[in-house]
């Protein structure tokens, strides 16, 4: 055989082993993701035979209120928002945000009055919610 001939034969032995290797290496992961499918399929039955749990569902009371003053052009200017929440326990929780400082300062006074008064609602509100409890 020719010089080429003999080259192009151990090439193409090359050839099939990286092959059979590839083939091997294949295989093997074959082999691990049906072990992995069995064991899924295990535990898809394992939850399947359980009794199904359904999550409590959590009654809350939300509160919100936005201050605004209107603008020289007649458009509305929102400067705050009150938020507040009672939980299913009667247990309260307000905050606010300043969306503009500066009508903010410009009208304290009519700000800090309207968040004593949200703050007596959701308390108002609390309180009948921890009452309903004593009866």
């Amino acid at each position: 055989m020719e010089q080429s001939q003999q080259q192009t034969l151990q090439n193409l032995g090359f050839e099939i082993a990286n092959k059979a290797i590839e083939i091997a290496q294949l295989r093997a992961q074959l082999s691990a993701v049906q072990s992995e499918n069995e064991q899924l399929k295990s535990r898809i039955d394992e939850l399947s035979k359980g009794s199904l749990t359904m999550a409590q569902i959590d009654k809350t009371t939300q509160f919100n209120q936005q201050l605004s003053i209107t603008a020289e052009d007649g458009g509305t200017v929102n400067y705050a928002t009150l938020s507040g929440s009672i939980d299913q326990y009667g247990v309260p929780s307000m905050s606010y945000y300043i969306n503009d400082g500066v009508i903010y300062r410009e009208h304290l006074s009519d700000f800090r009055t309207a968040w004593s008064a949200f703050q007596d609602t959701v308390f108002a509100e609390a309180d009948k919610v921890v009452a309903s409890f004593e009866k």
